[in-house]
């Protein structure tokens, strides 16, 4: 079932997401952890077909959701509802035994991504981070680094608490409700404050004011145009 799974499954799974640049794990490897009782696999059946599988590790007796696929990644299933099925049965199966909390694996740390947004409507929080990290510095900010960075929201760390770095024009808060929109859209259980990063000159418009009920959870910071940033949060 494990060899079927790896080459059926994960390994067309991961080509079909990442192509050229999927990182796939190794199959010995995902036999020793099998073979030592660290992992077990469900597995998503229709019409008396094997169709997606969940490979689950244990780390210290921990559940972790290790690694996916969906039948030579075929959209035809996941059309039908396989890929939250594979989370709904993998979570059904760890509650079932006794489990309270689930870790559904690493996610890249830019909130627009489409893995941390599928994870996000399950209801997950930000536990940790990795040893892996990008560092950010802005030396102008042209029109393409702009949008650039209005369209990819990310988290950082900063004094050992994750933060959500959104970036925006000044002219974008026009109506009461961006904030609403804000809160919903870049906020994740575990990030302790989204840092609001206005672009352009607030001075031509209304003062920008954060709301009373977000006041301590966002916080309005400023990039003029000729900013130049360069710390060591990232």
């Amino acid at each position: 079932a494990l060899n079927h799974f790896f080459h059926s499954m994960y390994v067309p799974t991961m080509q079909a997401s990442h192509s050229d640049g999927a990182l796939l794990m190794n199959f010995d490897h995902m036999m020793k952890r099998r073979e030592a009782g660290e992992c077990e696999l469900v597995v998503i059946t229709h019409n008396d077909e094997d169709i997606a599988g969940s490979l689950i590790v244990y780390d210290e007796g921990r559940p972790r959701l290790w690694s996916e696929g969906i039948l030579n990644a075929d959209r035809n299933y996941l059309k039908i509802g396989t890929g939250m099925a594979v989370y709904l049965f993998s979570f059904r199966h760890l509650l079932d035994s006794g489990h309270k909390t689930i870790n559904v694996g690493r996610s890249r740390a830019f909130l627009s991504d489409g893995a941390l947004y599928f994870k996000k409507r399950l209801g997950i929080e930000v536990s940790h981070t990795t040893g892996a990290a990008y560092a950010l510095q802005i030396n102008n900010l042209s029109d393409r680094t702009r949008e650039c960075l209005v369209t990819n929201p990310f988290v950082f760390l900063s004094d050992s608490e994750l933060h959500a770095a959104v970036f925006m024009e000044a002219d974008s808060f026009r109506t009461d409700d961006v904030w609403g929109s804000i809160w919903s859209s870049y906020y994740l259980p575990g990030i302790s404050q989204i840092a609001l990063y206005v672009m352009g000159d607030q001075q031509a418009n209304e003062p920008i004011r954060v709301p009373d009920q977000y006041a301590g959870r966002i916080q309005i910071r400023q990039l003029a145009a000729s900013a130049q940033v360069s710390d060591r949060n990232r």
